[in-house]
């Protein structure tokens, strides 16, 4: 009785495991000409306008260019590779305005970080990409706030949802 037990709840674990993730990355590789789309706004600063969904990000050799139905721009140099995140829960939670707003980035575990300038950057967080947009706030202790964060979905699964 046991066993049948055992192997009923291998079977739906099997199942879920299928499942869940369906919106996860293939390879934690950006790969020049991967394509992403903005599918969704995980959080906008107040003071902004989100980006528009499905905004497309194409992985470019050395840069990445974003192209929205009004325009498209390159930025670059960009020199790929996952590292680790750069800045405590403490520091990422100064990101923000209002500390009761914060996207809480702790049950996440580990995290990498690809930057992509001066205002923007990925992370990396349990197989999904997160584009975090940052604006310059002013204060010394705190000089930089996140005007937005957006998730990032490969072309594959976003074609699917759009």
């Amino acid at each position: 009785m046991l066993k049948k037990y055992i192997l009923v709840l291998t079977i739906i674990l099997a199942v879920l495991t299928m499942f869940c993730g369906c919106t996860q990355i293939k390879s934690a590789e950006l790969e020049p000409g991967t394509t992403f789309y903005n599918t969704e706004n995980i959080y906008t600063n107040g003071l902004f306008n989100p980006t528009p969904l499905y905004t497309k990000w194409v992985i470019e050799e050395n840069g990445i260019t974003i192209k929205t139905e009004y325009e498209e721009k390159t930025m670059e140099p960009i020199s790929w590779g996952w590292q680790e995140l750069p800045f405590s829960n403490e520091e990422w939670n100064a990101f923000f305005d209002i500390p009761e707003e914060a996207v809480d980035i702790s049950p996440y575990g580990k995290i990498l970080y690809q930057s992509i300038n001066d205002f923007n950057f990925m992370l990396l967080v349990n197989g999904k990409i997160w584009r975090v947009s940052l604006f310059p706030y002013g204060p010394e202790e705190n000089p930089w706030k996140i005007k937005e964060i957006n998730l990032l979905v490969p072309d594959d699964v976003a074609g699917s949802e759009k």
